[in-house]
């Protein structure tokens, strides 16, 4: 049985996505967020639609963490 605890130093979290990651970003932001201070995530947007950036923005802000979208060329 594990006895860890949430990290209490913040956490600065970056991570890539695309539109079929998306889902899988925001899983990673809700899991990350409830096992460790994070305050600040950066998302290196690599085709990301306007809906999901606004579901994965809004759950950040729900987690109390920012979320920054950084685009990235997807050539």
């Amino acid at each position: 049985m594990s006895t860890a605890r949430p990290s209490a130093d913040p956490v600065l979290i970056v991570t890539t996505a695309n539109e079929r990651f998306a889902r899988g970003a925001a899983v990673m932001i809700e899991s990350l967020t409830t096992h460790n201070r994070v305050t600040r995530i950066a998302v290196l947007d690599m085709g990301i639609s306007a809906a999901s950036r606004a579901r994965i923005a809004g759950l950040g802000r729900a987690r109390g963490a920012e979320v920054t979208f950084l685009r990235a060329e997807t050539n």
